[in-house]
């Protein structure tokens, strides 16, 4: 099976700010070649031109002022070393923070391991801020004002 093409959560949600993470969480045992894979540091650099998943390589904002997305993995296939890749071994019930701002994907299913299923959930901290992604509506977002903090009803805050 293929690989889960990289991406950016970013790229696909409208927020700025470092206070905000991802929780993956991984209901089998999982070598770290089928774990999720991420580039260190990637988080702190540009928020690239995502990518619409079923028609890659397709940018999904085409007349956006955005750095396309790299091609990791032919960039990998070409030379290993060409990113600094991280990835671990997963047991039932370990929890990996991920930016959304950092590049991730990989963790293909083969034979080895023929399943694998997470659960992801997000979340957002204080200075997590709205920042309108190009072309993009977004009505839940109607009364948000770039730079306002990043709030909505359909994503709760928890106290």
């Amino acid at each position: 099976m293929a690989n889960t093409p990289w991406h950016q959560d970013s790229s696909y949600i409208p927020l700025r700010g470092s206070h905000w993470a991802n929780v993956w969480i991984s209901f089998e045992s999982l070598p770290a070649r089928n774990a999720i894979s991420m580039v260190r540091g990637s988080h702190r650099g540009a928020r690239y031109n995502g990518i619409v998943h079923d028609r890659l390589p397709e940018p999904l904002y085409p007349d956006a002022d955005l750095p396309r997305l790299p091609d990791v993995e032919a960039d990998l296939a070409r030379d290993p070393a060409s990113w600094d890749m991280v990835a671990w071994d997963t047991e039932p019930g370990d929890v990996i923070l991920v930016h959304p701002g950092a590049l991730h994907g990989g963790a293909p299913v083969d034979a080895v391991t023929p399943d694998r299923h997470t659960l992801v959930l997000r979340f957002f901290g204080d200075d997590a801020t709205y920042d309108p992604l190009p072309g993009v509506d977004l009505p839940w977002m109607d009364d948000q004002a770039e730079g306002a903090p990043f709030r909505s009803d359909i994503y709760p805050q928890l106290r």
